[in-house]
């Protein structure tokens, strides 16, 4: 991976003209599988597949032997991965499955690590599908399969693709700290065969646990190292990647302006790959940005965008996302009844593949559907209980999770039907205010301070007034002003 490039490609089309068109030279399987593997990691799938598919199909002619079991299967393992790029995942677990079977059936003929590498790919596509308790059984059974080979770093770097993969799944899990020990076990082992295409991803994936604690900081550098080493590497699919989480993390830090020019080259990439379940993340992010701004009209048509794109490709998890962010704007927009349909199909999708970030988000934004249509009529006590109830969950949820500015929401929110309900909400407030602190987001903790100071305006007037004040200062600096209106009536 670190050698992909043109100069490269150009190298193996000179090999495959010198070698002819001989069927049963070993050198040819080879060097077309190799060049298959170098489109693919460059991103043109596409190319990557005609090659592994003219591999097969000579191996099948008439005057040609058979394929070795061993070649035949890494082909289709390899064109498996090209079509989990593209977000094909019922084409790639087909072509990864019938990889399975031809080990199985020769497993004296293959390399004891070959199967372990099927098992990794197929627990990514069936990760991709939501399907985490099979993409966790089928990891393992991988692990179990590995052989320590000296002579070569494959055991590393396919032990690395496992570990790597569990951590992913315990941390959309909730479970951070045995996501972060898988992840440190996947890291020490490509830094151990010095895979910087491998660390790259790794980065990738220790910025996003960052990001599910709220740590945009710490997310930010190590993304800004998954960068370096992505392009060191000409890595585009892993760039893309990085690229698109480093725009969520810049907009969570208010940094919206370096958030689009990432995102856009991110979504650049994707297309250029025809990776569909990237340009479908990419349209997820840029309708975060756009809300962030308080720009909701745009923000809703990127997130359709996206859940057009995630049902398509039968992503369960992205999904959800996509319904949950739908779902605040509808808030935002004063539509809690839309707001509450959407949420609470996102929360059954979290508690279906149990996945509790998830369900935590769609429990805020149900939370505030209910306090919005709280009116003054017979129905707003039942309403602010039930808001209250589902605040409270969120917040318990948020502090198992640690997932910090989640947790901060959720006080916030608590604070907000408190006030409806003339009870004291100082506490709620002020311990979300802390929490908007500590992980440096401006926009929620404006949000936080205009709640708290349209609450104080009856109690302590000057208060209040600072409050609201220092509240309509950060929403100018970062240029959300629909939100400025939406917030500071």
């Amino acid at each position: 991976d670190d050698y992909a490039n043109e100069q490269a490609i150009q190298s193996y089309l000179w090999a495959l003209e010198a070698l002819g068109d001989a069927p049963n030279d070993s050198r040819i399987w080879e060097t077309r599988e190799a060049l298959g593997d170098v489109l693919c990691t460059l991103g043109r799938y596409d190319q990557a597949q005609r090659e592994y598919a003219a591999l097969l199909a000579g191996g099948r002619r008439q005057e040609a032997q058979p394929l070795p079991p061993a070649v035949s299967a890494e082909v289709l393992r390899s064109w498996g991965d090209a079509l989990e790029k593209q977000g094909r995942y019922s084409d790639a677990l087909e072509k990864l499955r019938q990889a399975e079977q031809i080990c199985d059936e020769a497993i004296n003929e293959v390399p004891p690590l070959l199967l372990s590498a099927i098992y990794a790919d197929m627990g990514m596509v069936l990760f991709r599908l939501g399907e985490y308790d099979q993409a966790l059984q089928i990891c393992q059974a991988g692990l179990t399969k590995i052989r320590d080979d000296r002579r070569s770093a494959e055991d590393e770097r396919i032990e690395a693709d496992l570990q790597q993969l569990i951590g992913n799944i315990h941390g959309m899990r909730g479970q951070y700290d045995q996501a972060r020990f898988h992840f440190e076990n996947a890291l020490a082992a490509q830094e151990a065969i010095d895979d910087l295409f491998g660390c790259s991803r790794l980065q990738n994936n220790l910025g996003y646990l960052a990001i599910l604690q709220s740590d945009y900081a710490r997310a930010v550098r190590h993304y800004e190292q998954a960068e370096v080493l992505a392009r060191k590497v000409q890595a585009k699919y892993v760039l893309g990647s990085v690229l698109l989480n480093l725009a969520e993390s810049y907009c969570r830090l208010d940094r919206s302006a370096e958030a689009e020019q990432a995102c856009g080259e991110s979504l650049a990439l994707f297309h250029e790959m025809g990776d569909r379940d990237g340009i479908a993340k990419a349209y997820d992010t840029l309708g975060l940005i756009a809300d962030s701004r308080g720009e909701y009209p745009l923000a809703l048509e990127h997130y359709r965008q996206a859940l057009i794109l995630h049902r398509a490709l039968e992503s369960s998890y992205q999904e959800g996302n996509s319904l949950v962010q739908i779902a605040a704007v509808k808030n935002a927009l004063a539509c809690p009844a839309e707001a509450r349909e959407l949420a609470r199909s996102a929360h059954q999708i979290g508690e279906r593949i149990q996945a509790p970030q998830l369900q935590l988000e769609a429990l805020n934004v149900l939370a505030e559907a209910d306090l919005l249509s709280a009116g003054t009529g017979p129905d707003a006590e039942g309403l602010l209980s039930q808001a209250a109830e589902l605040a409270a969950q969120a917040a318990e949820l948020a502090d198992q999770l640690g997932s910090r500015r989640d947790y901060g929401v959720a006080r916030r929110l608590q604070g907000q039907i408190a006030a409806r309900r003339h009870e004291p909400a100082d506490l709620h407030f002020l311990a979300a205010e802390s929490v908007m602190r500590a992980v440096r987001s401006d926009r929620e903790l404006a949000r936080t301070w205009a709640c708290y100071g349209a609450y104080l305006a009856e109690r302590n007037p000057d208060a209040a007034a600072a409050y609201l004040s220092q509240a309509e200062e950060i929403f100018r600096r970062i240029n959300a002003n629909a939100t400025l209106r939406r917030v500071i009536a």
